[in-house]
C-alpha cells in the first residue's frame, strides 16, 4: 500500500510540475513561442456569465502563426444584441 502511495504523490508531484502558469483568467491573453518548430501561438481566454450571473464554459481563442511575429491578423467579436 506504501508503494502506492508513493507513486501516486510522485504522480500528483509530476503533473503539477507541468503546470508552469495558474489557470487563465477572464481577458488574459498568452503567447508561446515554439523555438524548434519556428511556431508561435496565441490564446485569448474569456468566461461568460449567463443573463443571472453564473458561470458558463470558458471560451478560448487560438491563433497559430510560423515564427515569431504574426504577418497581420484582425480579430473582431460582436456580443449582446446585434
Amino acid at each position: 500500500m506504501t508503494c502506492l502511495v508513493n507513486v501516486a504523490v510522485a504522480l500528483l508531484a509530476a503533473v503539477a510540475a507541468g503546470q508552469l502558469l495558474p489557470p487563465p483568467g477572464d481577458g488574459e491573453i498568452r503567447t508561446v513561442y515554439w523555438e524548434l518548430r519556428n511556431e508561435t501561438d496565441v490564446w485569448l481566454t474569456l468566461e461568460p456569465r449567463s443573463a443571472k450571473g453564473d458561470r458558463v464554459p470558458l471560451i478560448t481563442f487560438t491563433h497559430r502563426f510560423p515564427g515569431s511575429r504574426p504577418a497581420g491578423v484582425e480579430v473582431r467579436a460582436l456580443a449582446g444584441n446585434y
